[in-house]
């Protein structure tokens, strides 16, 4: 029994290699495949609208999670679920100065909602600029040709709802050569968002413009009126892992405008391409 003494009284330490990673943050890696966590259905007894956990990320040279870690404020139902999904990422192999794959470790920070879905976004708050091009479409005897319009527009999306507020200016020509409109809007608007992704969202969104109307006629003659226009439209979103992003809007869209020559109410699609920049 004597061999056994060391084994009682503490056997020598053995030292472990270190593991050396490079910490570098969530934004200098790139993801090639995600996965979504699941929401426990223990987490639901905690009474909370929302909850946020920080997980220590350390992947391998090839990009592949092999330890990860939670902050003590994240609940233990939430450890085994976020663990599970982490080891599915894969991402990019992180290069170091000398341009060689290295170890790595990030934070990343992950919210999770009780609607059945985790995300790393809980709102998009966004600002764009751009502009849009409007075909004619020709409905009864109102028309326009061919016309063109500028953008300054604050987004909002939160849970599936969209809201729009911002300024336009359009330039609206007559197709049989009468005149022209200048239209200068303030514009509001909101939407329904039923796809919101971590790269983007997409829906149905109702925007109104209101705003005075300067109409020239063929002579030059200047007359000022009142008026606006609708449309409704299907915005479509998307951005990478940085700030900036594009959104793409089709929409039909008529403008009414009353001036003292009578009511003139073109209708027309329209296709708007701006650039976003994302909070």
């Amino acid at each position: 029994m004597l061999w056994l003494l060391p084994l009682l009284l503490g056997s020598p330490a053995f030292a472990e290699e270190p593991d050396e990673t490079t910490q570098t943050s969530w934004k200098n890696v790139r993801p090639l495949r995600r996965v979504q966590p699941r929401v426990p259905e223990e987490a639901y007894d905690l009474g909370l609208a929302e909850v946020t956990c920080s997980a220590t990320f350390k992947i391998d040279e090839q990009g592949v999670p092999y330890d990860i870690q939670l902050d003590r404020d994240c609940p233990s139902v939430f450890h085994q679920t976020i663990r599970e999904a982490g080891y599915g990422w894969r991402f990019e192999p992180y290069l170091n100065a000398e341009g060689e794959p290295v170890k790595a470790s990030f934070i990343l920070k992950l919210t999770f909602r009780f609607e059945g879905a985790g995300s790393t976004d809980s709102d998009v708050f966004l600002f764009s600029f751009g502009g849009a091009v409007d075909l004619p479409v020709s409905v009864g005897n109102a028309s326009a040709d061919w016309s063109g319009e500028g953008q300054l527009l604050f987004q909002y999306v939160e849970d599936h709802l969209g809201l729009v507020l911002g300024l336009s200016y359009g330039h609206i020509n007559d197709p049989d050569g009468v005149g022209r409109i200048q239209q200068p809007l303030v514009v509001v608007g909101a939407g329904y968002m039923p796809i919101v992704g971590e790269h983007g969202y997409a829906g149905i969104d109702l925007r109104l413009g209101v705003g005075p109307g300067f109409w020239r006629d063929e002579g030059d003659d200047l007359s000022v009126g009142l008026g606006g226009n609708a449309s409704l439209g299907i915005p479509l979103s998307v951005w990478g892992q940085g700030s900036f992003g594009v959104q793409l809007r089709p929409a039909l869209i008529t403008s009414r405008y009353v001036f003292s020559g009578g009511a003139r109410a073109p209708v027309q699609l329209s296709v708007a391409l701006t650039v976003l920049y994302r909070n």
